[in-house]
């Protein structure tokens, strides 16, 4: 089973992705990071297809800290 690539963050920031085939996106702008980013990031960790998260890194200081650490714990920052 291959595993898809995930994107999250600003329509600005996924919209490259999009174009280059990823399939699997979550556009969350930047007035509605502080209620949606979490949520966003808990949909795609859980989704079994995604191997690959790819979020901009100034987004991370907008997650929650239990988020924050899920993130941290079950991916490796590239």
């Amino acid at each position: 089973m291959s595993q898809e690539i995930a994107v999250i963050g600003s329509p600005d920031f996924t919209t490259g992705f999009r174009l280059a085939g990823v399939r699997k996106f979550a556009e969350v702008t930047d007035e509605e990071k502080p209620e949606r980013l979490d949520d966003a990031v808990d949909d795609v960790l859980a989704d079994e297809d995604v191997g690959i998260v790819v979020m901009h890194d100034e987004d991370l200081a907008h997650l929650s800290r239990g988020v924050r650490t899920d993130v941290e714990t079950s991916v490796d920052p590239a």
